[in-house]
C-alpha cells in the first residue's frame, strides 16, 4: 500500500504546473517536489507557515474566476471538499476541471466524516469542520477513478477510509 506523499509524487511528477486549492499548511505537499506549485487556501495563518517554502495566494471558493481555463496542468484538492457544503463542494470540483489542463486529483474521507474545528490536528478554524461527504460511487459518477483508499488517522478512535481519486482530462 502507498502513502498519500508517494501517490502525490507520482500523479503529479509528469506535471509542469499545479494548483493546490485548499492547500493549508502543506503538512503532505511540502513532501513532494512538485514544478511551479501554487498553493491557495482561504485561512491566512495557513498560508503564512507555507509562504516560508512555496508560494502561496489567498483565495476562496468563489474567487476561483481569477484563474483562467487550462492554466494549470494538474488541480488537487487534498482533504478539502468534506470541509464545503455539498453543493459547493460540486461547484469547486467543476472548476478544478476548469481551471486544468491535464489532471484533478481529489482527496478526501470515503463518506461523511464529522469533524469539528478541534478535531483536525491543525490550528483550530471554522475552516476545519467537515460539512459534507462524497462515497466512491458518487466520484466515480463525476468521472474520477480511484488510485487507491487509504486508512485515515483515527480521530477519536473513529476507523475510516479516505479515496485518492484522479481524472485526467
Amino acid at each position: 500500500m502507498s502513502n498519500l506523499v508517494e501517490l502525490l509524487q507520482k500523479e503529479t511528477s509528469s506535471m509542469n504546473s499545479t494548483l493546490d486549492l485548499g492547500c493549508g499548511t502543506g503538512r503532505f505537499t511540502k513532501r513532494v517536489d512538485i514544478k511551479n506549485y501554487l498553493g491557495v487556501d482561504v485561512f491566512l495563518p495557513y498560508l503564512n507557515e507555507l509562504k516560508e517554502t512555496h508560494n502561496v495566494v489567498k483565495c476562496d471558493i468563489a474567487q476561483l474566476y481569477i484563474f483562467l481555463d487550462k492554466s494549470f496542468d494538474c488541480v488537487m484538492a487534498i482533504d478539502v471538499v468534506e470541509h464545503l457544503k455539498k453543493n459547493d463542494a460540486v461547484f469547486l470540483i467543476k472548476e478544478m476541471e476548469r481551471i486544468a489542463r491535464k489532471k484533478v486529483i481529489i482527496f478526501t474521507p470515503e463518506r461523511f466524516l464529522s469533524q469539528t474545528p478541534y478535531e483536525s490536528g491543525m490550528l483550530p478554524s471554522e475552516y476545519q469542520k467537515h460539512l459534507s461527504g462524497f462515497n466512491l460511487e458518487e466520484l466515480e459518477f463525476l468521472g474520477y477513478k480511484l488510485i487507491e483508499k487509504l486508512p485515515g488517522d483515527n480521530i477519536h478512535e473513529r476507523k475510516f477510509y479516505s479515496l485518492f481519486m484522479v481524472k485526467n482530462l
